[in-house]
């Protein structure tokens, strides 16, 4: 019966929870054939860390963003606006790398688009994401007009960076290499 499945998984998340340690092992499993997935989580005195490995694929944003919101709320760290902010630093963040690696594997349309990694840790004020893709390096945000211009609905894009450095209150990095763009950020819960 799906409704007794789903009360018995929300009493072992609840009991993980309450133990402070949050397994995302069971969130993220392969997608589809050829598609291989990663995440584990570790907890210790001073809070948890999750890993996260993926196929440079827009369906799995979603996946991603509910594994660090879910470790985020389990942990108590983050609650209402301030987890929301998470879900969308994460999911823009997510995006972003995802798309640098398809610029740099778009020659081959068969895919795959590389893979983009990231590290979450948890701690009891804070959560701090750290998203690395294997994409070309990270362009220059381009100037563009003040969101409130009209001349801004002319252009398509270029929200992700700035909403990212709204949402973490500036608390947020990047570092590019030959390998690919590191992004480090961190939202806090005041």
């Amino acid at each position: 019966d799906t409704a007794e499945e789903g009360a018995a998984y929300e009493r072992r998340r609840r009991g993980h929870a309450a133990a402070g340690a949050w397994s995302v092992g069971h969130l993220l499993s392969e997608p589809g054939p050829g598609v291989p997935c990663r995440a584990v989580s570790e907890s210790n005195a001073d809070g948890a860390e999750v890993r996260i490995d993926i196929p440079a694929s827009v369906n799995l944003v979603t996946v991603v963003r509910m594994i660090v919101a879910s470790a985020a709320s389990a942990a108590g760290s983050l609650d209402g606006d301030r987890l929301d902010d998470l879900r969308w630093v994460t999911s823009e963040a997510t995006t972003n790398a995802i798309q640098a690696n398809m610029s740099r594997f778009e020659d081959d349309e068969t895919g795959p688009f590389g893979r983009v990694s990231m590290r979450c840790r948890v701690a009891p004020d804070h959560v701090a994401l750290e998203v690395h893709d294997e994409g070309p390096g990270f362009l220059a945000v381009p100037e563009v007009p003040d969101m409130t211009h009209p001349d801004r609905l002319l252009i398509e894009g270029g929200f992700g960076v700035p909403l990212m450095q709204h949402l973490t209150r500036g608390e947020i990095d990047f570092s590019a290499t030959a390998d690919g763009t590191t992004v480090q950020l961190r939202v806090n819960r005041e």
